[in-house]
């Protein structure tokens, strides 16, 4: 038989209505949802500027707000997917974990069982991006509530990287220790990776949902096995002959970024301030890109030989 007949389950319809339902359920795929506008979005601040492989906005275009596309097989799998999902707004945070940014986005769809929450922000942003007036409200704490209501929540390294205290002094990291220690299943990405493919191939690969609708993925460092695949996938992305912006593709050791993770969040708040987010556990970013972005769109003699390079 073939592929296709292979996985063909006729019977299916036979099958009792909620066991049906329950695999539905199953399809829906586990969703990476960002809550904010990414780092090439952000104002041009000296020193804080940095050469990408890509355009991140198209893995967030067709990550944004849509249906999963089980949605579109028939009635059944539909009714499950817009039962299963809701539109997450910052209206419906309370006073105390309200953040005030342009970067914000408005009215996500978050799937609760599925799905975790992902924030982008850099505190150098805090005094070019405030809505108007005082700046109020803190990221972290903002990420915690949201991620509560769902399966939890992940943020960049470079929230607590830098030192704050050049760009905004209101922003205090030692009083942040709450947030942190609430949120849940907390993955801090220390890089990310670009995976250029088509969305057919991406679906093969089983890597980014059962259909190819979950374009981000966040993988704990020590998950060797499932980081190796997708760093695979990395490199074919990028086995073409003309490429204008290579990624670094070296696996690092996951001891050293759980290391950095350690000391950093140890020189904040001390030993004992750093044993209690022991839950925090370092991760890489893989992001799907279907538009070969690090690729020329003429051969690179053409483009010389034009000025374009």
């Amino acid at each position: 038989m073939s592929d296709s007949q292979d996985q063909e389950f006729p019977q299916f319809s036979q099958l009792p209505a909620e066991l049906r339902l329950a695999v539905w359920l199953l399809c829906l795929p586990c969703r990476v949802v960002e809550i904010d506008k990414f780092q090439e979005a952000r104002f041009p601040i000296p020193d804080c500027e940095f050469t990408a492989p890509c355009k991140w906005h198209h893995t967030t275009k067709v990550n944004q707000c849509r249906l999963p596309r089980i949605s579109q097989v028939c009635h059944e799998s539909r009714q499950v997917a817009l039962k299963a999902g809701r539109i997450s707004d910052k209206s419906d945070v309370p006073v105390d974990a309200k953040w005030d940014s342009t970067l914000l986005k408005e009215n996500l769809r978050v799937d609760p069982i599925p799905d975790s929450l992902h924030l982008h922000w850099d505190p150098s942003l805090t005094p070019f991006c405030s809505s108007g007036g005082p700046f109020k409200g803190s990221a972290l704490e903002h990420l915690t509530y949201r991620a509560s209501q769902a399966q939890g929540g992940s943020f960049m390294f470079y929230y607590i990287e830098g030192d704050l205290d050049n760009y905004d002094k209101r922003i205090k990291m030692k009083d942040k220790l709450g947030a942190l220690q609430a949120l849940q299943n907390a993955a801090v990405v220390m890089r990310t990776v670009v995976i250029h493919m088509t969305i057919k191939n991406a679906r093969s690969t089983g890597l980014f949902g059962l259909l190819g609708d979950a374009p981000i993925q966040i993988v704990n460092v020590f998950d060797t096995e499932r980081q190796a695949a997708y760093y695979d996938l990395a490199k074919k992305g990028e086995g073409g002959t003309f490429i204008i912006a290579a990624q670094d593709l070296e696996r690092k050791s996951p001891f050293l970024d759980q290391a950095t993770l350690k000391k950093r969040l140890s020189d904040i708040y001390g030993p004992e301030g750093a044993n209690t987010l022991s839950l925090l556990y370092p991760a890489i970013m893989f992001r799907l890109c279907t538009q070969f972005c690090e690729q020329p769109l003429e051969r690179m003699d053409d483009r010389k030989a034009r000025g374009l390079q």
